[in-house]
């Protein structure tokens, strides 16, 4: 019987021990990150940063003009016209694929999302339809370091980034 209590002692311990250990990643292990844009505050302005999972967000001027709002529907953005910029130097690993979902209310090819590295366009979509929820694709076998969605009269509902 003490053989057994020692056993179970010995496990219970290892268990005790391992437990909240994390293992550390590499640029191998897959990210998954999901921008929900439904932290932005109602009184955000043009240029001004905010942070969501690592990923530093603004919204700045299309063609001389920031015309913005941050709706009551949580995080859903409007661009009218205006960019919203995502900045991805504080990201570990490369990010590959990208996929913005939107809603566009101004014609075809009007809302836009390019990925970018040192202002290098690597990549860029446009939305086909018009007043339907419509996902961008974008994906890259180089590194990237901002992804910039613009718009004229649209809605930017989430944005997933993955490796």
């Amino acid at each position: 019987m003490n053989k057994y209590l020692s056993i179970f002692i010995i496990l219970l311990t290892f268990f005790m021990l391992t437990e909240g250990c994390e293992i550390e990643s590499d640029d191998n292990d897959e990210m998954n990150i999901t921008i929900t844009l439904d932290q932005i505050s109602s009184s955000l302005q043009c240029d001004e940063i905010w942070t969501e999972s690592d990923v530093i967000l603004s919204i700045s001027s299309l063609e001389a003009t920031c015309a913005f709002n941050v709706t009551d529907e949580l995080g859903v953005v409007w661009l009218y016209p205006a960019s919203l910029i995502l900045d991805f130097k504080n990201i570990k690993g490369r990010i590959k694929n990208i996929e913005v979902d939107i809603y566009d209310y101004c014609g075809q090819g009007c809302t836009t999302a390019s990925l970018f590295n040192d202002n290098i366009e690597l990549a860029s979509d446009g939305n086909e339809t018009i007043m339907m929820l419509e996902t961008l694709n974008l994906s890259t076998d180089s590194e990237a370091d901002k992804l910039v969605i613009s718009s004229y009269e649209g809605k930017v509902l989430e944005i997933r980034l993955t490796n």
